[in-house]
């Protein structure tokens, strides 16, 4: 349900922004099958890198465990969140920066205010072991180990900050693709889990 939700979302981002000239894809590392301006590869990417995050997301939290309070997470990812709409909002013309920086930090706001069961945690822990393949990833897409990129970006849409040859909005993209997957999946979790008990 939670990959579902998301890659929907993303997917539809993605066909637009595609369209625009924000980003695009280098047809020569591509098979040629595609739809709605959008390589098959980049449907595939969805629903695997998806799969990938979830699933390090709770395996890392069975064998991971932080004394930290739960508070303090939730802080954190308050902070992170006023930081990205602020640099959103400072980079209003740049439309990967906006709309990446700007969702991600208005969806950890509102998740924050009406999901107060989010596990902030066990999401820190899962986004920064997802993190590591994900940047292995994203660094062979942007060009990191090739002699041109797979995925090109529009240089006047970004801040033109790189993580080695990622652009630096692709780890606040990451995050919403995170944060909206398993809030998904733990409201279905929780669900579940109300349904047995009333049973």
């Amino acid at each position: 349900m939670g990959l579902l939700f998301m890659s929907t979302f993303f997917l539809i981002w993605d066909i637009y922004f595609t369209y625009l000239g924000v980003w695009g894809f280098n047809e020569q590392y591509l098979t040629g099958i595609g739809w709605a301006g959008l390589p098959i590869e980049e449907y595939l990417f969805f629903l695997l890198i998806g799969f990938c995050c979830l699933f390090l997301y709770e395996s890392m939290n069975y064998w991971i465990k932080i004394k930290t309070p739960e508070k303090r997470f939730g802080y954190l990812f308050i902070a992170v969140a006023s930081l990205n709409l602020i640099l959103a909002f400072l980079n209003i013309h740049k439309a990967y920066t906006f709309s990446a920086l700007g969702l991600n930090g208005l969806v950890i706001f509102i998740i924050y205010w009406l999901a107060r069961w989010f596990p902030w945690k066990k999401f820190f822990v899962g986004y920064i072991i997802s993190f590591i393949p994900f940047t292995i990833v994203n660094g062979i897409l942007t060009g990191g180990f090739t002699p041109a990129p797979v995925v090109w970006y529009n240089e006047a849409e970004i801040l033109g900050y790189r993580i080695f040859s990622i652009p630096i909005e692709d780890s606040q993209y990451m995050m919403l693709m995170m944060t909206l997957s398993i809030v998904m999946y733990e409201w279905c979790k929780r669900r579940t889990l109300k349904e047995k008990i009333l049973m």
